[in-house]
């Protein structure tokens, strides 16, 4: 996963004491998209249907250690009677405001995905993982 490029400003100046921590609701949210963006510009998300709704499905995380500076999606992300994609090619993380602020952004190892209508699309604990170092 990489960090959207202007979350990581807000993340460097507040660390160097620039400027105040970003503002975040506290939920994350993984929304899915058909093509993988940059730093600067987002990719474009799939149509929403079934389980999917606009603004993607919460996700939850377990806690960093120093030993382990990562964290992996602590449980199962599963979407039921999805759409007919034809390409599921990347995953993006935002909080859960009104107005989203983008986090991180990243494609699917193994390339993209596609769904039947009806298809259920799971990515398994674990198989969610951020590290910054």
């Amino acid at each position: 996963m990489a960090l959207d490029q202007t979350f990581a400003k807000g993340v460097n100046d507040y660390i160097h004491n620039v400027a105040a921590a970003p503002t975040l609701s506290n939920a994350r949210k993984l929304k899915l998209c058909s093509n993988t963006g940059t730093s600067t510009t987002a990719g474009t998300e799939v149509a929403t249907g079934g389980g999917y709704t606009a603004g993607g499905v919460t996700v939850t995380y377990s806690a960093a250690t120093a030993a382990t500076p990562s964290v992996s999606a602590n449980a199962a992300v599963s979407i039921t009677n999805t759409p007919a994609w034809g390409s599921v090619a990347s995953i993006e993380l935002t909080d859960a405001a009104g107005t989203p602020v983008r986090l991180e952004f990243g494609a699917i190892t193994g390339g993209p995905k596609s769904t039947n209508s009806g298809d259920t699309l799971s990515f398994s604990a674990g198989s969610i993982t951020s590290a910054l170092q």
